[in-house]
């Protein structure tokens, strides 16, 4: 997660060579209850956050699509 007072990225960092694949912008202001997570799993391709809100619905990201 990349903070800053203008916005929050949700990310995933390769190891290899550290590049960045940016999966969903959040408005800071909604970074409290849209990203907070409580746990993940990870599914063949599917990865998927829980959020630890009983207000926020879960991310799902196929990673086949994000990293190409």
């Amino acid at each position: 997660m990349d903070i800053s007072a203008e916005r929050a990225q949700l990310a995933l960092v390769r190891d290899s060579d550290e590049k960045w694949f940016a999966l969903k912008d959040y408005e800071t202001w909604k970074i409290t209850t849209d990203a907070s997570f409580k746990n993940f799993k990870l599914d063949d391709d599917i990865l998927t956050f829980t959020n630890s809100s009983i207000f926020g619905s879960s991310e799902i990201f196929d990673l086949k699509e994000i990293i190409k």
